[in-house]
């Protein structure tokens, strides 16, 4: 998603979502027999990003 230099802007979105509170620890359990931390979600910017292994069952979430 940020791999270019005009990426910038999309970098600081995140980063101000992040402080504004809009950021959440997903735990649970992942199909590879992970148990815990297995990812995170940030919301209110224009391009949301969940990252979570496939198959990933969320049982609870954290507020960063």
């Amino acid at each position: 998603m940020f791999e270019h230099s005009d990426d910038l802007p999309n970098v600081i979105e995140i980063i101000d979502a992040i402080l504004n509170g809009s950021a959440q620890e997903l735990y649970g359990s992942t199909s590879t027999g992970v148990f815990g931390f297995i990812g995170y979600r940030i919301t209110g910017v224009s391009a949301p990003v969940t990252r979570v292994d496939e198959g990933a069952k969320i049982v609870h979430v954290a507020p960063l």
